[in-house]
């Protein structure tokens, strides 16, 4: 929950300087790779303990 108390502050402010196009995509891009690192990382996580 930390994260999303730090990112509203953050997008606020990158629309406020109406940012590129590109710009945009390129930030757009690098959330979904972050969230499915997040998820594939879980997905490992809970695999792993099955096992055990």
């Amino acid at each position: 929950m930390e994260t999303m108390q730090e990112l509203i502050p953050f997008a606020k402010e990158m629309f406020s300087q109406k940012p590129s196009r590109k710009l945009l995509k390129l930030y757009l891009l690098g959330s979904v790779f972050a969230v499915l690192d997040v998820g594939l990382w879980r997905r490992a996580a809970v695999s792993w303990i099955k096992f055990e």
